[in-house]
């Protein structure tokens, strides 16, 4: 707005970025720089720039991470070179607002300080520091959370893999699907029969065994009422391992290789919702 003549440093034109660090260092130059931009470069002051001061950097207001403050800092005073670095704060800054901005408004109503006074005083450097210090806590536990995460998912993947791996390698699948049959039906009669309080409703249970493993018809309420748990098991597992080896000795060879590929779409598919 004031026609001050200079150069933005933003990480972006590559192609100019060697020049304007060059340049950054001379004479009467102005050079507004994001965080990133022109990082571990050193900014070589031109002639009589030092016996004017050395280079000297103004920051906008704090950044979360105090090591960045530091970044900007460590930008003057390089190689031994002379250099200033001064940082002006505005208590609607991101940080401020978070951690801070409350108590310090306060000050300044009793003091009768307007918006517009500027302020500079160790408690105001104190504040920030102790925002520093909580947004790196936060961000420190943060990290720790995802490790943690990262770990869990770690032993689950490992296991969905090697579970993976071993329909793979084994020739024969049916031991993987008749564990699963078995495990399934297990669950169902846990679910259906042994959590009921008295006599149970042998209906639902019969609809979903007729409709994941069998066909509408293959169990009656006849066939299972008045046994208990393990009777129930063995009677309506020898009806689905039967209808298991029935399609076996139609499909023959075809049936190893469907299973597979079955299996194996059924773990990726649970296994993506699980991570989504």
């Amino acid at each position: 707005k004031r026609g001050i003549r200079h150069d933005v440093l933003n990480a972006k034109n590559h192609e100019r970025e060697a020049e304007i660090v060059a340049g950054a260092g001379q004479k009467g130059a102005v050079t507004i720089a994001t965080n990133m931009a022109g990082r571990g470069t050193d900014i070589k002051l031109g002639e009589g720039v030092e016996e004017l001061g050395g280079l000297a950097v103004i920051g906008t207001e704090r950044h979360e991470s105090r090591r960045i403050d530091d970044q900007l800092r460590g930008r003057s005073g390089r190689q031994g070179d002379k250099g200033d670095s001064r940082f002006y704060l505005s208590l609607q800054d991101e940080l401020m607002i978070r951690f801070g901005s409350e108590r310090l408004q306060k000050m300044m109503s009793r003091l009768g300080l307007d918006d517009s006074t500027p302020i500079e005083s160790k408690m105001v450097s104190r504040a920030v520091e102790s925002a520093q210090k909580r947004v790196e806590g936060n961000n420190f536990d943060a990290r720790k959370r995802i490790l943690e995460y990262d770990e869990v998912l770690r032993k689950q993947r490992e296991i969905i893999y090697n579970e993976r791996n071993s329909i793979i390698d084994e020739e024969d699948s049916s031991q993987v699907v008749d564990a699963m049959l078995r495990s399934t039906l297990q669950r169902s009669i846990n679910y259906y029969i042994n959590t009921a309080d008295d006599e149970p409703e042998y209906q639902p249970f019969i609809d979903y065994i007729n409709d994941i493993f069998l066909q509408e018809g293959d169990i009656t309420e006849d066939d299972i009422k008045g046994k208990d748990a393990e009777d129930i098991f063995e009677v309506v597992w020898a009806k689905i391992e039967a209808a298991y080896q029935s399609q076996k000795d139609i499909l023959e060879e075809q049936m190893n290789e469907f299973e597979r590929m079955i299996l194996l779409r059924s773990i990726d598919s649970h296994w993506t919702d699980h991570i989504d």
